[in-house]
């Protein structure tokens, strides 16, 4: 889980307009197994808002990574 993590970081961080999918209004959401995250883009003040962020369960098969 800690490689997807990191993974999303750097994508949201240097591109959140090219990757996830777009949602109703001005959310997005990108999946990067095990995790899912929901965000939207202030293109103004140059930030990524992270709104929700799905793991999977402690103990669940991966919640290992």
């Amino acid at each position: 889980m800690l490689r997807a993590a990191f993974r999303l970081e750097a994508l949201l961080e240097y591109f959140p307009d090219q990757v996830g999918e777009s949602r109703e209004g001005t959310e997005r959401v990108i999946l990067e197994p095990p995790l899912t995250v929901y965000y939207e883009i202030d293109h103004e003040a140059e930030i990524v808002h992270v709104r929700r962020l799905l793991a999977p369960h402690p103990g669940d098969s991966d919640s290992d990574e």
